[in-house]
């Protein structure tokens, strides 16, 4: 009787052990992360997630029903991470660029509720998550917010037209060249 409890002592903390390391790596990674299980609750909500939602993880992990949807959109529904579970075009139809590489999907989407209902644009990206017989049995998503870089790109964008728009309209020729030497552009 002694050994069985010595070796279930020892499973448990062998078991609490692997949480602990695995949970230091979702909180190491560089973006925010949450995660459901196949019954859609949030068993993963790292800190990266909580700065982005001003949601601490003790208030959602263990929540179902799509809450962990409110902090984006402002109201429970399904969002990507759900297309893991069922194809949905109604769902899809939601995301800007979505793609499909084997099980991972991607997509961009601004999400209205974050950062207290300032919104965000973010790139997000969703995997099964599956149990050692290869059933899915929950899914990650991974999101990043993008906002900043699209607005830089739309900056870049809106400069390069009024730059071509000038070039275009001068009378001269005018040619650009980087620091080699090589031609870059060249208006006539």
């Amino acid at each position: 009787m002694s050994n069985d409890f010595c070796r279930n002592a020892q499973e448990k903390v062998n078991l609490q052990t692997y949480q602990r390391k695995l949970s230091d790596i979702i909180e190491f990674l560089p973006d925010a992360i949450l995660a459901i299980d196949n019954e859609k609750r949030v068993i993963i909500w790292n800190n990266d997630i909580e700065t982005m939602t001003g949601i601490p993880a003790t208030e959602m992990i263990g929540k179902g029903a799509y809450a962990y949807s409110i902090p984006f959109c402002g109201e429970a529904q399904p969002q990507l991470m759900d297309l893991i579970f069922q194809d949905d075009d109604q769902i899809a139809s939601r995301y800007s660029k979505l793609t499909r590489e084997g099980d991972v999907i991607k997509a961009e989407v601004f999400c209205p509720a974050l950062y207290n209902n300032k919104g965000a644009w973010v790139y997000t990206m969703a995997l099964p998550i599956y149990d050692q017989f290869g059933n899915t049995i929950g899914a990650i998503e991974s999101i990043q917010d993008i906002s900043e870089h699209l607005q830089l790109m739309n900056e870049l964008k809106s400069k390069s037209r009024f730059i071509e728009a000038q070039a275009n309209a001068s009378l001269d020729g005018i040619l650009i060249v980087d620091e080699n030497q090589k031609r870059i552009l060249t208006f006539e």
